[in-house]
């Protein structure tokens, strides 16, 4: 599918120029990552400047034969698992052995511009700490938990900061939940009698309680205060919820935790990686520890998607393209941006992205 965003984003940068740059990415293999891709080639990006790895979760075989027929370079590592380990634990690894092939097939060339194109801050943290002074790199980072990773990172480039855009977190947080909710329904039975929890306010939490409050009970908490819509610690009325849902991108809870939960009960990944529950120890306990989908039991409690975020379910495009182009736009539009000279640390996408906004809206209410 061509996105008609990517298009309209490629005129607001009519004057950037990709031919002497090369891209390092760490990025979901998705259909509309071949849209990404095609569109950077237009504004003169070379194919075999190109090197991606995926994450076992998201990548999609068909999306990631045919970047490889597109001439991209992508790592046999995108399908990676093992799952007696964790997903974070194992993902260094490989992002250290692809950055490590990269570098020894020229991709930090110091003649050309290397734009590290990055989801989740491991692959520019490896590059901040191993790649040599007088390469010219920049950054892009797309999640939150990248930005987090490494804001305090001191970093010697320049990293645009597309995780805490304006853009991407007033808009493209309830296209999320609505995929995190649709996964789960192929799963389960939502009522009105369903207790749902929530741990985690950000964007993505708040969205997903406000489609749930007309369809089930639901309450959510703020991880880092511990403070919960009916007052106290969470820890103390976890256990009356029939669906836990765990959006803070970090642990949540232990195995040891299990049995005083409700009989039943159902734990629910909406963030990055497999963080949110103990899904190594369940996994192993199941003996599920050879495919990242499959959906875990162990002590009457269910873990689904093998703990990993459950709309990465292993479809081409877990988001529909006409709502995820916002993304995908605004990677581009950090793309450009990084290409020119900017200097270390963090830095807001410029005000293009409220054009780029503007036009989403106007094209979503045309549809």
């Amino acid at each position: 599918m061509k996105l008609p965003l990517l298009t309209f984003t490629s005129t607001l940068y009519s004057d950037i120029d990709l031919s002497n740059v090369t891209i390092v990415a760490c990025q979901h293999i998705l259909g509309t990552t071949v849209d990404l891709f095609g569109t950077l080639f237009a504004k003169g990006l070379k194919p075999e400047n190109c090197y991606v790895l995926g994450k076992c979760y998201s990548t999609h075989w068909g999306t990631l034969n045919g970047l490889r027929k597109m001439g991209i370079k992508v790592s046999d590592l995108s399908a990676a698992f093992d799952g007696a380990r964790s997903y974070d634990e194992q993902f260094s690894e490989y992002v250290k052995r692809f950055a490590d092939d990269a570098k020894a097939d020229g991709a930090f060339d110091p003649s050309r511009k290397t734009i590290v194109l990055d989801d989740g801050g491991f692959l520019l943290r490896y590059v901040q700490d191993h790649i040599e002074e007088g390469v010219r790199i920049s950054g892009v980072e797309q999640t939150t938990s990248g930005f987090e990773k490494i804001k305090s990172e001191g970093l010697r480039f320049g990293v645009i900061n597309v995780a805490r855009s304006r853009a991407k977190l007033g808009i493209e947080s309830p296209f999320i939940a609505e995929g995190v909710i649709h996964e789960m329904e192929k799963r389960m039975r939502i009522d009105a009698g369903t207790r749902v929890f929530i741990v985690g306010q950000g964007a993505i939490g708040r969205a997903i309680k406000a489609l749930l409050k007309d369809r089930c009970s639901v309450s959510g908490c703020d991880s880092d205060e511990g403070l919960c819509d009916f007052g106290g610690q969470y820890h103390d009325q976890i256990p009356t919820f029939d669906v836990i849902i765990g959006t803070t991108g970090k642990s949540i809870l232990r195995i040891a935790d299990l049995p005083s939960l409700k009989k039943g009960a159902v734990l629910v990944s909406a963030s990055s990686s497999d963080r949110e529950f103990s899904a190594v120890e369940m996994r192993v306990a199941s003996g599920a520890t050879d495919d990242c989908h499959s959906d875990i039991e162990v002590e009457g409690i269910r873990l689904l998607n093998g703990g990993f975020p459950v709309n990465f379910a292993g479809q081409e495009d877990p988001t529909p393209p006409e709502k995820i182009q916002l993304t995908r736009a605004l990677l581009f539009a950090g793309v450009c941006e990084a290409s020119q000279s900017i200097p270390p640390g963090f830095h807001d996408l410029s005000d293009t992205q409220d054009r780029v906004a503007e036009e989403f809206l106007s094209y979503s209410k045309s549809r």
